[in-house]
């Protein structure tokens, strides 16, 4: 019996070695370009954060009340953040609009959009500061928009209602420095005055430094002009007129 024979198994040929540049294909090319673009945007989006914006600085302290003007202030260059709305734009002091300020501005201090009033557009309307402890003032619960009556209360006599219905522009705690200053028990509040002759009748009041301040902000019209309790006083109430503040 013949023995079998064994022919050796001969391997395969091996498969050619692709080139490099042959495994990159449309796939990769689509990735490298999306992380590329990432990146650019990445890079956009630091740069906008770099940005700048121009905020005015006050050259001399600013009593509330006063007129604003473009000369009052310093343009300065600071980084852009999420608080450039608190600040004044450009556009905004550089037109032809009437502001007042609101409260108290210290030299070197920017000028904040909070620290302006509303656009005034009557050239009649005053505005007048009237700084008062806050236990005399509703305990500081007075703020812009309310409306307040001013009482005289000089010792040892009647008291008056001299101002009422004042609308009130602003009102704030006075800081230790800057151009008002005070206590931290002190209350500044900012007042239009609209009727001629209030300003005159409210700056002798406070220089009594002898009255009061009530919130009257939704009060009924029937208000007592002078103490009743007094001798010889009118229990007189002021008319429903429409008038933004009344003498006495």
């Amino acid at each position: 019996m013949t023995q079998p024979t064994y022919s050796p198994q001969v391997p395969p040929p091996a498969m050619p070695k692709r080139k490099v540049g042959s495994r990159f294909t449309s796939g990769h090319l689509i990735m490298v370009v999306s992380g590329m673009l990432a990146f650019l945007l990445v890079l956009a989006v630091l740069q906008a954060g770099n940005s700048s914006i121009t905020i005015f600085i006050a050259k001399d302290d600013i009593v509330a009340g006063q007129q604003l003007s473009l000369s009052q202030f310093e343009a300065k260059e600071i980084p852009s953040s999420a608080l450039n709305d608190v600040y004044v734009n450009k556009s905004e002091i550089t037109e032809n609009k009437t502001f007042f300020a609101a409260r108290s501005i210290s030299k070197g201090e920017p000028l904040l959009d909070r620290s302006r009033t509303p656009e005034v557009n009557k050239s009649d309307v005053r505005l007048q500061s009237i700084p008062i402890d806050k236990s005399l003032a509703v305990s500081g619960r007075i703020a812009r928009g309310d409306r307040i009556d001013i009482l005289n209360t000089p010792e040892d006599q009647c008291a008056e209602r001299v101002l009422r219905n004042l609308e009130v522009v602003e009102a704030s705690s006075a800081s230790s420095g800057g151009a008002l200053g005070g206590s931290s028990g002190s209350f500044v509040i900012t007042v239009a005055i609209k009727r001629a002759g209030d300003d005159l009748t409210l700056a002798g009041v406070i220089s009594t430094g002898s009255f009061q301040v009530v919130r009257s902000t939704g009060t009924s019209s029937d208000t007592v002009l002078r103490d009743p309790y007094c001798e010889n006083g009118l229990d007189t109430s002021l008319d429903n007129s429409d008038s933004d503040a009344s003498g006495a």
